[in-house]
Order: C-alpha cells, then sequence, then structure tokens
C-alpha cells in the first residue's frame, strides 16, 4: 500500500477493481490539507460505484474537514457513487457529535464504531495486570493491551504503560496490517519485530512514524484467545532498542497471553456499560 508524503495528511488509495476504492487518511484533517484528501476521492469518483473513507488514522479534524466530509457524500450521490465513512478517530467523532453533523457523515453507527462503551472493571484490571506480567518477563520498555471491538473486528487500547498522547491517538483504532497487532490479528498468530525500521510491516507508512517518534525501535504482538479460540485481544511489548526475541521471551510472552484469555473468558468478564472510552492513560 502506497502512501502519499504530505507532511500533514497522508493520502492512500486502494482500488479492488474498477468499481470499488479505498481512501485511507492518515494526519491532521484542515483547512491547509483538505484538498489533498478531496483530490483523491474527486479522481476517483467517475465510474466508481463504491467509495469507503478510512478515518482511523486522522487524529484532528477542523470545520474544513467536515464541510469536505458533508461535501463528498453529496456529490458521491449525486454521481450516484455509495460514498462511506468508516472507522473515525475518537477525535473526529467528537467534532462531528458536537457539530450535529455525525449522523449525515457516518449513518451507518455501528459500521462507523462512532461510539465504542467502555470494558467492565474486571476486565480492564485484568488487561493492566497482563501489560505489566509482559513487560515484566520480556524485559521490555513499553506494552498495552488491546480488546477486539465486536461491532468492527477493530483493536481498541485499553491499558498500557510508557506511551505518549501522540502514539495513543495514532493507534487509538487498529483494523489493517500496517502494525504488528494488525498483522497478529489478521494472522491469528504471534508477530516478532526485532527492528521496527526495517520491518515490511511498517515500511513507507504513517505508523512507522509514529513507532519511531515513541521510541519503539522492536515490538512483538501476541493474540489472546477465548476458550473457544477466537481472538479477543492482543497483548504488545515494545523496546527503546532492536531485540533478537529470543524462545524464553516468545514462550513467556504467550503464556502471559494464554493466562489472560483464562482471566477474559470469565462470564461476564468483558460485560460493558453504555459509556463511550478512550484510550487508557
Amino acid at each position: 500500500m502506497s502512501w502519499s508524503q504530505d507532511p500533514v495528511l497522508r493520502v492512500s488509495v486502494v482500488r479492488d477493481g474498477a468499481a470499488s476504492a479505498i481512501v485511507r487518511l492518515a494526519g491532521e484533517m484542515d483547512f491547509t490539507s483538505v484538498e489533498a484528501a478531496r483530490r483523491a476521492v474527486a479522481e476517483l469518483q467517475a465510474g466508481t460505484r463504491r467509495v469507503v473513507l478510512d478515518l482511523s488514522r486522522v487524529t484532528y479534524c477542523d470545520a474544513a474537514g467536515i464541510r469536505f466530509l458533508l461535501a463528498a457524500r453529496r456529490r458521491a450521490s449525486e454521481a450516484g457513487t455509495d460514498l462511506t465513512v468508516r472507522h473515525p478517530h475518537r477525535s473526529v467523532s467528537r467534532v462531528l457529535d458536537l457539530t450535529g453533523t455525525l449522523d449525515l457523515v457516518c449513518p451507518d453507527t455501528a459500521g462507523a464504531g462512532a461510539r465504542v462503551p467502555a470494558p467492565g472493571a474486571a476486565a480492564a484490571s485484568a488487561c493492566r495486570e497482563a501489560v505489566a506480567e509482559a513487560i515484566g518477563v520480556t524485559g521490555a520498555d513499553m506494552g498495552n493491551a488491546q480488546l477486539v471491538d465486536p461491532a468492527t473486528g477493530a483493536l481498541r487500547i485499553v491499558a498500557q504503560q510508557g506511551f505518549d498522547r501522540d502514539f495513543l491517538n495514532f493507534f487509538e483504532i487498529v483494523h489493517d496490517e500496517e502494525s504488528a497487532c494488525g498483522t497478529a490479528l489478521a494472522a491469528g498468530k504471534p508477530v516478532w519485530v526485532p527492528e521496527v525500521a526495517r520491518s515490511p510491516i511498517f515500511a513507507g507508512t504513517p505508523a512507522m512514524d509514529a513507532m519511531l517518534d515513541a521510541g519503539s525501535r522492536a515490538v512483538a504482538s501476541v493474540p489472546v484467545r477465548a476458550e473457544d479460540g477466537h481472538v479477543m485481544a492482543m497483548i504488545s511489548v515494545h523496546c527503546h532498542q532492536p531485540a533478537a526475541w529470543t524462545g524464553q521471551q516468545r514462550q513467556q510472552l504467550a503464556a502471559v497471553a494464554a493466562q489472560t484469555g483464562r482471566m477474559l473468558s470469565v462470564p461476564g468478564r468483558v460485560r460493558v456499560p453504555p459509556a463511550p472510552w478512550p484510550p487508557a492513560r
């Protein structure tokens, strides 16, 4: 997947045949950068019957961004194109909600994942314990735990140690394979990245910049499975220096994931109240 190199808003377009395309945006969508998004959508609409706008990596949106989203949907409708906004970042959803445009831009609320309920206290506690244990057994510098959102299938951070707000904002929603955790989710097996800067998973993506800016030079992600075998969460550890990821580290992290799966599989453990939740601080 190729990304543009705009420093404010990067754009990637993936075509699925001649009739469908996904436009992914990463960065800040404001009056200085929105033209790049507008141009990408305009170039697609002739003959394209379905366009998906993926906003999971858009961490800021101002009035110009909202006007773009509304205009894009209107023009697509006039052209007979089905344009859908998917995975809006929490900050984008908040702005759309405050301006009364959320239902216009994201009418498919379940698919958009605009409002996500908080994990129960027991699930959050189990994830915090898992992060602390994973860091301890691997000697990593940072770590996080994500739950799979059942409505969208995306990963969302529940607990973390060592990351700054920029990292948490960027990886608030992970549903693609441009990260270790996303690749592990798609493959259903652990992913071990000894050196982020040399990894094909991150090469040429905005995610590489976010990882390196956070001081993550090596990362490992291990799926957490429920008793029936489906992946319900992800545990990841990060190191400030490249890491070889020894056999012992791999075994110990797998053991932490297995124990976490047993804890999260307790009936009612992941039951959630109807309230939105941000990444853990």
